[in-house]
């Protein structure tokens, strides 16, 4: 008797965000890599500058300081049985970071009809801190958020003897937005 089963799980999940993506319509997130956040904030900033209007004229320098920083961990697993059973698993953390200033632009916007867009909450730091930001007090914001992806796959044979081959990949990655704005003079 030979049994084969395989199974894909996908599992989004994030910390503080509210909604998955603007121009997917909360469907999941395909793309969760330093393009998808960086574009991300870009079209939340264009949203501030139209929130924002009017008063801009009037109020502090329109760029904010972004740092970014995201850690991917990957695991493998691989193990078997025939007799006696083994397994050989590796685990690999990448860290990766980059720190810019932002321009608070409405042009920004070209950003927003990517399909991998998702929320950041840059956005709503600058609503909730509004006041403050036009009375050119230094604003900050952190968010963070999370995504995960896990794959097995898996072999039984029960003929003459029982042997099985099995393996696993696990892959989750991480991103911490911190905002500070308007910049020093």
């Amino acid at each position: 008797m030979l049994d084969v089963s395989f199974r894909f799980d996908f599992f989004h999940h994030f910390c503080v965000f509210a909604r998955f993506s603007r121009s997917t319509g909360g469907q999941g997130i395909y793309r969760y890599d330093v393009d998808t956040i960086d574009s991300s904030i870009k079209c939340e900033l264009s949203e501030v500058a139209k929130l924002y209007g009017p008063q801009r004229a009037r109020g502090p320098v329109m760029t904010a300081f972004v740092a970014v920083t995201g850690t991917e961990t990957l695991t493998k697993k691989v193990g078997g049985n025939l007799f006696i059973g083994a397994t050989y698993e590796t685990f690999t953390v990448r860290t990766r970071a980059f720190k810019k200033r932002r321009n608070i632009n409405v042009d920004n916007n070209v950003n927003c009809s990517k399909s991998f867009v998702v929320s950041v909450g840059v956005y709503s730091c600058f609503v909730d801190q509004r006041h403050r930001f036009f009375s050119w007090e230094t604003i900050s914001c952190s968010e963070s958020s999370m995504a995960s992806m896990d794959l097995s796959a898996g072999v039984k044979t029960n003929w003459i003897v029982e042997a099985s081959i099995t393996g696993d990949l696990v892959s989750k990655r991480e991103w911490k937005i911190e905002i500070v704005a308007p910049l020093e003079k």
